[in-house]
């Protein structure tokens, strides 16, 4: 925009360097924080901090995050009535050329269709919306793992068609593979 602000769709791909992986994000204004999908939440301490460990469960992965402890965030759903206590985490985000630390409140979003939704403390002062169109921006990390929403992700499922092979297939050949032994050759070290 003419005050330098960046154009978000509907959809984002948006990268989490604690997750290492590339999400499809709902840009959601009407949100007031962003929210990442969390299971399995574990609070321990680090250099006399408090973090968090979490797993996301989302196209048939489960990835660990771990991520430090920033506040506690009471939420109010539109369907429901009473205050849900959620725990907030600082977590670092890369869109397109712009780059970041944004907060992310805890919440299991399985049964929902984004593991990611971006919030207005996220948007605010950094890009307008325009709901009308998806994926504006660049993927930051075009070669690594990607996390879809979950219809996308499961068409192309029926289609046998799996979004993450090249990613898969060097994670394959990837150094440092873990040394079994082998019956047809004698041992196999792995690549490292």
């Amino acid at each position: 925009t003419p005050d330098g602000k960046m154009f978000f769709g509907q959809t984002e791909f948006i990268y989490i360097k604690e997750a290492n992986a590339t999400f499809e994000a709902r840009i959601d204004s009407g949100a007031a924080v962003s929210s990442i999908s969390a299971v399995n939440i574990t609070e321990f301490e680090r250099s006399g901090k408090k973090w968090y460990r979490f797993h996301m469960q989302a196209n048939d992965g489960d990835l660990e995050i771990e991520a430090p402890f920033v506040r506690y965030s009471d939420i109010r759903q539109s369907s429901k009535t009473e205050m849900t206590r959620r725990p907030v985490v600082s977590l670092n985000l890369k869109i397109g050329d712009f780059s970041t630390a944004s907060e992310f409140t805890l919440a299991d979003r399985t049964h929902m269709q984004f593991p990611l939704l971006i919030g207005r403390t996220m948007l605010q002062d950094v890009a307008v919306v325009d709901v009308a169109r998806s994926n504006i921006q660049n993927r930051a990390d075009p070669d690594g793992l990607v996390i879809l929403n979950r219809d996308e992700y499961n068409k192309l499922k029926e289609q046998g068609i799996n979004p993450n092979a090249t990613f898969d297939e060097r994670q394959k050949n990837a150094a440092g593979q873990i040394a079994y032994p082998s019956n047809d050759y004698g041992a196999n070290l792995g690549t490292d």
